[in-house]
């Protein structure tokens, strides 16, 4: 994941899996203007997000809701990601939090900075 922080926003090049396991480069826009904002997967509205910092600047939430089909059945998940710098600014951590009708999964991960 590469970070590149622009006025009022973050850019997020990242690189995940799709459907059928192939890698895929995106980016993604964090606005802390606390608006929702709806990403588009080919052409379908599959996220609502928001951003926001902490009242002490230390940290970064985020919320996100996405939708999947699976099965024909469309599923909800309830994504809070909670970022913040740590080991003196080197390293990113973010604690993600989601929610579904399957239950709570949780996940720490660090990035280091190159």
């Amino acid at each position: 994941m590469k970070i590149a922080e622009e006025a009022g926003f973050l850019t997020l090049d990242v690189t995940s899996p799709s459907v059928d396991g192939e890698l895929v480069p995106r980016q993604e826009k964090l606005l802390f203007d606390e608006k929702e904002r709806e990403a588009l997967v080919v052409g379908i509205p599959r996220e609502r997000s928001t951003a926001r910092w902490s009242d002490d600047g230390q940290t970064m939430r985020v919320f996100s809701a996405r939708t999947f089909d699976t099965y024909g059945k469309e599923v909800a998940v309830n994504v809070t990601e909670v970022w913040k710098l740590i080991n003196e600014g080197q390293s990113i951590s973010v604690q993600v939090n989601a929610n579904s009708v399957s239950g709570e999964n949780t996940m720490q991960l660090v990035y280091d900075k190159q």
